[in-house]
């Protein structure tokens, strides 16, 4: 593992991807990416494969013995099986973690119960196509025990198919049990999973990836800059409660001081453009302005609060 995924660093947080030491970048705690998926995907692809290798082998027995039995016992067994098929595999897992707790085991063992009805319907179909070949006939004819037609021609035609099977249940067992853990009825806190570890930093994505350069500029990415300090609160005339000197260096460039501006605006606007028809065929061009002529700066150690109720919204942005 490169790093240590627990440990913190604020003077990492939320570093881009390719950052030199952090491939994957850092989330808001200043903790390695790459590391903590590392370690998520660890846990992630244990609880996808071993409910269902638990659950192959157990659903491949009870359908193998239903199909090959038939009869009454099919019925029966069956039809408790129906029982348990009819739920939803999500609704199922849930209400199993629920009643059971949270925790690997209790995962671990919800996951396959969820899993065990769809594999036995499966062995006991392909089951009961193959008791009824030539080649079960005669080996029964023989004198052949039921055990060993069972070993020797039954298990080996029949095996194929259900696993393969099972194998496409492995994806869907890895995002029930990040379910499970996004609803707090899967791993513990301190056993992260592959969803838990992207939990914290999920919302830096969508600005840092999914708008781009083309948005930066929405009033709705200048919502909450968050800083290590807090800058003085304004009362109703404008002071700010205990004051402290503002003052800006003339030469902007990074001085390494406290004063340097991390952000600069000037004459901020956004208007949305909109088109209304009237009583006749005349169109009228109207205009929403969001934003019109906003100016601020954000100095090093200073947090901006945006407040979008409509009694606020003729007056400048505060600091808080």
């Amino acid at each position: 593992m490169p790093q240590d995924p627990f440990a913190t660093s604020m003077l990492k947080r939320l570093k881009p991807i390719g950052t030199e030491g952090l491939p994957l970048g850092s989330d808001e705690l200043g903790r390695d990416l790459l590391s903590r998926l590392i370690l998520g995907a660890r846990l992630s692809l244990f609880m996808g494969i071993a409910p269902v290798i638990i659950a192959f082998v157990i659903g491949s027995a009870i359908g193998i013995f239903a199909g090959y039995v038939g009869g009454w016992a099919n019925s029966l067994i069956m039809r408790c099986i129906d029982v348990l098929y009819a739920f939803p595999s999500v609704l199922l897992a849930i209400a199993l973690s629920g009643a059971l707790g949270a925790g690997i085991v209790n995962a671990l063992v919800s996951l396959t119960v969820v899993f065990i009805p769809q594999i036995a319907r499966i062995a006991e179909s392909v089951t009961t196509g193959v008791r009824r070949s030539d080649y079960v006939d005669a080996a029964r004819a023989s004198g052949a025990s039921a055990l060993l037609i069972v070993r020797r021609h039954v298990l080996g035609n029949v095996i194929g198919p259900i696993f393969v099977y099972a194998t496409g249940l492995i994806s869907v067992s890895m995002i029930l049990a990040s379910g499970l853990s996004f609803l707090g009825l899967g791993v513990k806190r301190r056993s992260r999973s592959g969803a838990d570890a992207q939990h914290p930093a999920h919302r830096h994505l969508h600005p840092a990836l999914g708008r781009g350069a083309a948005g930066r500029d929405d009033l709705h990415h200048l919502g909450v800059l968050q800083h290590a300090g807090r800058r003085p609160a304004l009362g109703d005339g404008g002071q700010a409660m205990n004051p402290t000197p503002q003052v800006l260096p003339k030469d902007r460039r990074d001085l390494g001081g406290p004063r340097q501006p991390l952000l600069i605006v000037r004459d901020l606007k956004k208007h949305f453009p909109l088109k209304k028809t009237g009583f006749g065929l005349r169109r009228e061009r109207l205009a929403v302005r969001a934003v019109d002529g906003v100016s601020f700066e954000i100095l090093k150690g200073e947090t901006l609060a945006w407040s979008a109720s409509p009694a606020a919204a003729s007056r400048p942005p505060r600091a808080c």
